[in-house]
This record gives structure tokens, sequence and C-alpha cells, in this order.
């Protein structure tokens, strides 16, 4: 034997130590990994209702703003915020879970008209308003009520403007 002999640091050790432990928490033995689905998320369906509440609204301004050209510039600023939320809720084009519901049919005169949306986006307010404070997730609490508070503050610039009868 020789009169050296080598014997590991405790540093050395412990660093072996906790290299092993992380290799072995990270092995999978055969058939131990779950094959159950995730759980839904619990505002997938709150999601799917601000979704399909916001597609009706952008299908009622855009046809409020086809029948009443003059509205476009109180409107529009309405529709690119609707946008907005729908980019912020989820990659755009993913709203297969969200229909649409049928607008009715817009009024002939364009004061009507403007009431009726001004109308539709008060009680679209109050909705995401309530259904902030629903929202299981904190996160998603937070985006309603900015949507919310969002589209409050359209109503207001909306409510300044002078539009014919």
């Amino acid at each position: 034997m020789s009169e050296y002999q080598l014997t590991p640091s405790r540093r050395a050790v412990l660093v072996a130590a906790l290299g092993a432990g992380a290799l072995l928490t990270g092995c999978d033995v055969e058939g131990s990994a779950s094959t159950e689905p995730p759980p839904p998320d619990p505002d997938s369906a709150l999601l799917a209702a601000v979704l399909a509440r916001t597609l009706s609204l952008r299908t009622m301004l855009g046809e409020t703003v086809a029948a009443h050209p003059s509205l476009a510039p109180t409107l529009s600023p309405f529709d690119l915020m609707h946008a907005d939320h729908l980019a912020l809720l989820g990659p755009v084009g993913d709203t297969s879970s969200a229909s649409p519901s049928p607008a009715p049919s817009v009024p002939p005169a364009p004061r009507r008209a403007l009431t009726r949306v001004q109308s539709a986006e008060g009680r679209h307010a109050s909705w995401l308003r309530a259904s902030a404070g629903e929202a299981r997730s904190g996160r998603f609490a937070r985006v309603l009520a900015c949507m919310s508070a969002g589209v409050d503050q359209h109503l207001a610039s909306a409510a300044a403007a002078r539009v014919s009868p």
C-alpha cells in the first residue's frame, strides 16, 4: 500500500451525495408516471363566457358602424379595445369555445344606435366587474377588473360624443 491515501474531503462527499440525489429524483420508474389529465381550469367556463360576450359586442359594433358610418369615430375605440381584450385572453383566432350571440337589428336612427351600444357596453362593464369577483385565479380577476375599467373609460369618452339624431 502506498503511504499516501486519498480520502475524499467532506465537501466532495456532500457534492457527490447531492448530485446522486438529484439524479435519482429525476429518474422515472416505468409505469410510475401519472397518465391522468390535469384538472380542468376552474375559470375555463368564465373565460369562454368572456370571449363569447366580447365577440358579440364586436359583432354589434361592426353592424352598427356598417349601418351608421358617422358613428365610426365614436365606436371604433370600443372595437379596438375588445380586439385587445381578445388578444390578451388567448391566441388570436382561438375562440373555438366561444360563439357570439346574435346581435339584434341596428336601430335606424344613429342616436338610438349609439344608445343601444352604450347600454350594451355598460352591461358588459358591470358583468366584467361581477365576474372579477367570481374568478378563482387572482390574475384572471385582475384582468377582468382592468377590462371593466377600460370599458368604463371608453363609455365616458363616448358620452361626450355629439351625434345627430
